[in-house]
């Protein structure tokens, strides 16, 4: 694999985290130190391979040392985690949390009442 087609690769990477996770920086390792803690312990470990082979395809030397194979699949397993974050999943997401959060005032305030009726006697 040339070094285009690993910059090419690490481009849509980058170019995905800006766009799904809010990433900022100017270099893949940049926008995963910003926002990588977001990501799965899998897609995070991934993102890190490709962002060391950005490094190291700067360097014609270093760029015949890296591993194609283990590169493509890394960048496949980030497009698919961050391909699904669109603003579908997001707004799903955003929705279940707020729902979530709700109901769980809900409970502690009818445990609360529930309480305070039984140390008034009425339950």
């Amino acid at each position: 694999m040339q070094a285009t087609g690993i910059q090419q690769m690490t481009a849509q990477v980058f170019r995905l985290m800006g766009e799904r996770l809010g990433a900022h920086g100017a270099t893949l390792a940049d926008r995963l130190a910003s926002r990588g803690g977001s990501l799965p312990a899998k897609v995070r470990r991934a993102a890190e391979v490709l962002a060391q082979a950005e490094q190291m395809a700067a360097s014609p030397k270093l760029a015949r040392q890296l591993n194609t194979d283990e590169i493509a699949r890394a960048h496949r397993t980030c497009v698919k985690y961050l391909k699904r974050l669109g603003s579908g999943e997001r707004a799903r997401s955003l929705a279940l949390n707020v729902a979530a959060t709700l109901v769980l005032g809900l409970v502690i305030l009818a445990a609360g009442i529930i309480t305070v009726l039984r140390l008034r006697g009425f339950v």
